[in-house]
């Protein structure tokens, strides 16, 4: 199995065209990876989770993280791997 992580550090936040575009690059996997981290320092748009909720009917889960969960996990120490099960419990709703 397979984890995509991909990241963005622009000065808005991410649009829909970002999310359509990663879910492809997880469809392309061809099943070898259904977990990707959408990194978006600045946030993602209304329109960016829309889509993500109507891809979870898919067979993948895309989490996305901004700047509060990258800061979160670096002040985790050693609890990370539960601070990014939060994470990734809270993409599943």
């Amino acid at each position: 199995q397979y984890i995509l992580v991909e990241c963005k550090n622009w000065s808005k936040p991410v649009g829909v065209d970002e999310a359509t575009r990663f879910a492809g690059k997880l469809e392309k996997r061809h099943g070898r990876c259904t977990l990707g981290f959408f990194v978006a320092m600045n946030g993602v748009t209304a329109p960016f989770r829309e889509e993500l909720r109507l891809l979870s009917k898919s067979s993948f889960l895309v989490v996305p993280l901004d700047q509060a969960d990258i800061d979160a996990l670096v002040a985790a120490n050693g609890q990370r791997s539960e601070r990014l099960k939060q994470m990734h419990d809270r993409a599943m709703v």
